[in-house]
């Protein structure tokens, strides 16, 4: 599965917050589970084997059955019928990840098929449950302007054929956003979105960004007031994250330059 944006607003969620601490955990790993569209299967057993498989032996899949009803009720997914199996889906999924895949690995839902318990439509009396508004899911942020400037909706017509809908073009990919808030010098903004679009660097944004907090500490971008620190498009271009690593402390931190002074 490709790499997963967890946004820093997930830190103050209200609704995680309403979450136990084994329901969180349960969410976390269950973003690596999900497809590219945010889908996945649903059964508690398979929950337990996909997202603790080191842990089949000590959890019972019912326990991991009740922190899914957890995810459920607080809308952060939503789970739906196919055929004989159930299938879940983080719900907001587009607003906060990229869907790279061309086609789902799972058939996706039509809106009035979600529902937000493990029980069958048929077990209770086929009364789903409608979609809910903009639920928060895959990176829970309080606020509508932190989610993706480039949402795209699934749409699934009646007779099954699904396609992706742009809302609307963004002006710069959301990986580049946070790229362009940690990178010291403000010039050429537009110019080093191109190249990061080009170069599809959303996949690498935790190496970049690891980087770049820790060359701004360094003597050399430190120097004259930060004279030396290329251009935003020079430093993509040339990939110069891949020019030295961060080294990292004991604790498996990133090694900073202040603890270095005092060794």
């Amino acid at each position: 599965m490709p790499n997963r944006i967890i946004k820093e607003s997930a830190r103050t969620s209200r609704t995680l917050n309403k979450l136990s601490a084994e329901a969180e955990r349960l969410f976390w790993r269950l973003l690596t589970v999900a497809d590219d569209y945010g889908l996945f299967e649903a059964e508690s057993d398979l929950l337990l084997s996909t997202c603790f498989p080191l842990k089949v032996s000590t959890i019972k899949s019912a326990t991991v059955g009740q922190w899914f009803e957890e995810l459920l009720n607080v809308h952060l997914v939503g789970c739906y019928d196919d055929n004989d199996r159930i299938l879940g889906q983080f719900l907001g999924w587009e607003d906060h990840q990229q869907i790279r895949a061309k086609r789902a690995k799972f058939p996706l839902p039509l809106p009035e098929t979600i529902r937000y318990t493990l029980k069958s439509s048929a077990s209770i009396g086929n009364q789903v449950q409608p979609l809910a508004p903009r639920a928060r899911a895959c990176a829970p942020a309080e606020s509508e302007s932190e989610s993706n400037p480039n949402p795209i909706s699934l749409v699934r017509s009646t007779n099954g054929r699904v396609s992706k809908k742009l809302r609307r073009r963004p002006e710069y990919a959301e990986g580049f956003l946070y790229f362009w808030e940690d990178y010291p010098r403000k010039d050429g903004k537009f110019e080093a979105s191109q190249i990061w679009e080009k170069n599809k660097l959303d996949d690498l944004i935790n190496d970049v960004l690891t980087h770049i907090r820790w060359a701004r500490k360094s003597p050399k971008w430190q120097e004259e007031g930060g004279k030396f620190v290329p251009m935003a498009s020079t430093y993509l271009n040339q990939r110069r994250w891949e020019d030295t690593q961060p080294a990292y402390t004991e604790k498996g931190e990133p090694w900073e330059w202040e603890e270095e002074e005092k060794t």
